[in-house]
């Protein structure tokens, strides 16, 4: 074979291109084609449609759960919102409920312009959470962008606190007007001469409406001075004007004055409601297992979208100060704070006092975010997306689970011996009962009370005031003493739960030897469901 000349063409030879390395770079393409859709998104001066999107779900989700009936607690703010006359508004705050008066207010102004429904009562704080919702997202788009905004946002509204956008009751406000104060700080410690003036006067109207809110507003607006005490260390001086917009708003706790000097003789509460260190410890592992496993998938998949847009390192992120970290701290310090608070009382403990510290879960979520990621923006939209996807999937989950069948005999009131009295055993069932059943039903609704019965079996008499309803609100069912009512009616039904740590009449009819006999359980949507066909025997020597 002959030498092959310098000159001679030779043909290359072929690339041989493996399928991993094709779909490599498919992949690559499109997240590069992703990253750049989201910095457009981020520097447009256009509206910001994923937000849209998400104010219009809530609205949607907000009016859907607002269809279903008041329950007790919000029956309170209904009642006091239609007091006729000023001074049972002022008698049922100072008396009943033991709240400042801006919830009632804003509720009796939506039911007079809406009309008398479910819907117009709670109108006010689903308009308050998304304001709050708001004023988070903000905050947070002031810092990082629009996607971490958002994804703040949608954290929060994973969280178990967003329950409370559609529940006639404060803590929708104390969030709002905490989201506002919020703000106007920033603005007043961030931004310009023009906008701090602005900002002061936002965060004075925002601490102003948490007083008027909730009693534990006070508590919220000491996490503001918190940060702003750090911010006033970090410059070695205190920013009087902002100190005095804290402070303007002090002369209305006047208002509290009343509501304390009843609540120390107001009622005595289960152990089992009683703050304690266990409250505590309760409050932060139900916080981190309801949503702690969304968070963490959001996290690993924002991480990994990140880094493969390859755009780690490449925005630029406003440091994260010292008073941020005041600030998040103070939130999740609040149910600490609280139920320190209460254990001194003997106060019961809910986690909805503690509303802001879904601000804080958010905040914290988001900076954690921005940390690794160096602020990807990218990653920001990943995790915004991932916490939606869960959002819509719980509450698909919700609506579409079917009930559960169950496994005793379901009755429904219209079954049951008209002739025979229906005795409610927790007053939080009497209450709605009395104002959502027909007259027919109404009319042989009973609660009984007995103060040493309730002490004895309950350890608390949280409803052995329900005599004074009847000053305040249109109760229609009877309220009658214990042994009044056995002593005329000895055969009657029971709505109740056996063990249930406020109620004491089961209990108490086991006691007196009473016959109770379960026949079934009532689907009403009641906190009771089971039925008793209850004889109470004739004490000894009594006439037959």
């Amino acid at each position: 074979m002959g030498k092959r000349s310098d000159t001679e063409a030779v043909a290359p030879e072929p690339i041989a291109l493996s399928p991993k390395s094709i779909s490599g770079s498919i992949f690559q393409r499109w997240m590069a084609k992703l990253s750049s859709s989201v910095e457009r998104q981020e520097l447009s001066s256009s509206p910001f449609l994923p937000l849209f999107a998400g104010i219009f779900f809530y609205v949607f989700l907000a009016v859907a759960r607002s269809m279903r009936p008041l329950w007790h607690d919000e029956l309170y703010t209904y009642y006091i919102a239609l007091s006729p006359t000023l001074a049972q508004f002022i008698g049922a705050l100072t008396k009943l409920d033991l709240n400042p008066p801006l919830a009632y207010a804003l509720a009796r102004l939506s039911l007079n312009l809406l009309g008398d429904s479910t819907i117009a009562c709670r109108a006010p704080f689903i308009l308050a959470f998304l304001i709050g919702s708001l004023g988070l997202y903000r905050f947070v788009r002031n810092k990082l962008g629009r996607f971490y905004g958002l994804t703040a946002m949608l954290v929060l509204w994973c969280s178990p606190f967003f329950q409370y956008a559609t529940e006639a009751r404060p803590y929708a406000l104390l969030l709002a007007f905490f989201g506002v104060a919020l703000l106007g700080w920033q603005a007043a410690t961030e931004t310009g001469r023009r906008k701090r003036r602005l900002g002061i006067v936002l965060m004075c109207f925002g601490v102003w409406g948490m007083l008027m809110s909730h009693c534990f507003g006070l508590i919220t607006v000491g996490v503001i001075a918190l940060a702003e005490l750090i911010r006033s260390a970090d410059r070695r001086k205190l920013d009087w004007p902002i100190w005095v917009g804290l402070a303007l708003p002090a002369p209305f706790l006047s208002v509290y004055i009343p509501l304390f000097q009843n609540v120390e003789n107001w009622t005595v509460l289960p152990p089992e409601f009683q703050a304690s260190p266990l409250k505590i410890v309760d409050f932060y592992s139900d916080l981190l297992s309801s949503t702690g496993g969304l968070l963490l998938i959001a996290l690993v998949l924002a991480l990994f979208v990140g880094r493969a847009t390859a755009n780690f390192g490449n925005t630029a992120v406003r440091r994260i100060s010292r008073q941020d970290i005041g600030l998040v701290f103070g939130l999740f310090a609040i149910p600490v704070i609280v139920n320190l608070f209460l254990m001194r009382s003997g106060g019961a403990f809910f986690p909805r006092y503690c509303i802001g510290t879904g601000f804080g879960l958010s905040i914290l979520f988001v900076f954690v975010l921005a940390k690794l990621t160096n602020g990807s923006r990218t990653a920001a939209a990943t995790a915004a997306t991932c916490v939606f996807i869960g959002l819509v999937a719980g509450t698909a989950s919700q609506v579409l689970h079917p009930p559960q069948r169950s496994v005793v005999k379901t009755i429904s009131l219209n079954e049951l011996d008209s002739h025979l009295p229906l005795v409610a055993a927790s007053g939080l069932t009497f209450l709605e009962m009395d104002n959502r059943e027909a007259p027919s039903t109404v009319s042989r609704l009973f609660y009984l009370t007995d103060d040493s019965a309730a002490i004895q079996y309950a350890h608390a008499t949280i409803f052995e005031g329900m005599r004074n309803l009847r000053q305040f609100f249109p109760v229609k069912g009877t309220i009658e003493d214990y042994g009044t009512f056995i002593r005329r009616s000895p055969h009657f039904l029971v709505l109740g739960t056996p063990d249930y740590p406020e109620d004491w009449l089961i209990p108490k009819l086991i006691a007196d030897k009473a016959e109770l006999n379960f026949i079934g359980e009532l689907r009403g949507g009641y906190k009771d469901q089971m039925l008793f066909e209850v004889r109470v025997p004739a004490p000894r020597g009594a006439p037959k």
